[in-house]
């Protein structure tokens, strides 16, 4: 891994290629979410990515309030926590979409080394040591380190969908994952 600085990724080819989705992509990501149920023949998920549909019905959450276990007094908010309850088909056909865009992104090296958060076989740990070997270097130089941290919690929901597909396209996701 690089330091910050080599913050470079490879030029994306025109298209990505993209193929049907498989059954057996569909049984891994069955099997990754410990369901007990098989996937038809009807090619449903197949058929929602060329139509670009995406059912309704999928997109709908029940949220359900849980409590909190061992918190002292369960008259406060902080006490509970809230969980969606989605649709199994959706989150089936979007856990399938998610491992190819994260194959794809791994293979043509669409994001840049220094990209930990999100990535296979990328922890914690890797990310911290290349910020602290990079520290070490600009000391051993006596270079003055500065470090500006932000947190962008509900920046996902703010996300402009042109800009988004804009950036997509530019990486060669094909129109077909993009919709």
């Amino acid at each position: 891994m690089d330091t910050p600085e080599a913050n470079s990724t490879t030029p994306a080819p025109l298209g990505l290629p993209w193929q049907p989705l498989t059954t057996p992509e569909i049984e891994r990501s069955l099997q990754a979410a410990k369901g007990t149920t098989a996937p038809g023949k009807d090619k449903i998920f197949n058929a929602s990515l060329s139509l670009g549909y995406h059912p309704k019905q999928w997109r709908n959450a029940k949220i359900v309030v849980l409590q909190k276990p061992g918190k002292p007094d369960y008259s406060l908010p902080g006490a509970y926590r809230p969980i969606s309850l989605l649709n199994t088909l959706g989150k089936l056909l979007e856990a399938v979409i998610a491992r190819r865009l994260s194959y794809l992104t791994e293979k043509h090296r669409l994001l840049p080394d220094t990209q930990f958060s999100g990535r296979p076989g990328r922890t914690t740990e890797q990310a911290l040591l290349v910020l602290s070997t990079a520290i070490n270097r600009a000391w051993y130089k006596h270079k003055v380190v500065t470090l500006i941290s932000f947190d962008l919690k509900g920046a996902f929901n703010g996300v402009q969908q042109a800009s988004l597909n804009t950036c997509l396209r530019a990486r060669g996701i094909p129109a077909i994952a993009r919709k």
